[in-house]
Parts: structure tokens; sequence; C-alpha cells
């Protein structure tokens, strides 16, 4: 038989080592809603994302780029905040699937016509077109 932690202790001892402060029992309640919620946030964001890549045919090969240019681009690692970049951009809501494809192919047009053009891993792509590659990389890491 091995002794535990209140061996030679009566049970008055162990009750009293057991008991949590007011304190400690708020921080652990809220250590555990915030525990509880990380998955449905990253999931919500995911799902948010979901319209934007829709219009990306090899998710696999675009998460490649995507990568290469948070690289380059650390600031910009970060879904929502990429998701908020390119509804700015496209000037559009990304939950108005109609029109995403129609804007996305338009901004791109006129991020190649304006110059407004990034170098990613030795590809010239429009900053709207490698802001949607990154999203492809954020979207499978996450």
């Amino acid at each position: 038989m091995t002794k535990g932690a209140f061996s030679g202790h009566d049970s008055k001892d162990r009750a009293d080592a057991l008991r949590l402060t007011r304190r400690e029992l708020l921080a652990l309640t809220l250590a555990a809603g915030l525990l509880r919620g990380l998955p449905q946030t990253a999931s919500a964001a995911q799902t948010a994302t979901e319209p934007l890549l829709d219009v990306v045919s090899n998710r696999a090969a675009a998460a490649v780029l995507g990568r290469a240019y948070l690289v380059a681009h650390p600031e910009e690692a970060d879904l929502a905040r990429l998701r908020t970049l390119l509804q700015e951009r496209l000037r559009t809501d990304v939950s108005d699937e109609a029109s995403i494809l129609v804007r996305i192919e338009r901004q791109l047009r006129n991020d190649y016509i304006r110059g407004d053009l990034v170098e990613v891993d030795g590809w010239l792509l429009s900053l709207t077109e490698a802001r949607l590659y990154a999203l492809a990389a954020l979207a499978r890491a996450g």
C-alpha cells in the first residue's frame, strides 16, 4: 500500500486542502469558459470564410502560395483579419455568395491594371489573389 499525499492527516485536513477560494473558483470557471469557446470561435471563423474559398479550385496548391505570402506578410496571418481585408477590397459582405465570384474576378483585373501586385515564391500575383491563397493556408491549418 502506498502512502497518499495526505497520509498521517485526518479527513478535516484533506477537506481544507481541497477547498477553493472564491478567486480560484472564478479563475477556473473563466478558464473553462474560454477553453470551451475556442473551438466554436475557430469553427465560426472558418465557416464565414468558406464563401470566399469556394472560388479557389485547388486549395492545397493555393495554401502553398498562401503560406509563402504570409511569411512575407506575417501581420496578415489571422483568419478574421484576412477576411476583413478581402471584404473591404471586394466591397462586399462575404455572406453575399451570389456576387463574390463576380467581385473577385473584377478585383483581380483591377489589381493587375493598377499594379497592385505581389511577388510570391516567384509568381506575380494580384494582392487579392495572394490574400485569398493566404486565407486558404490559414483555413487549412485551422
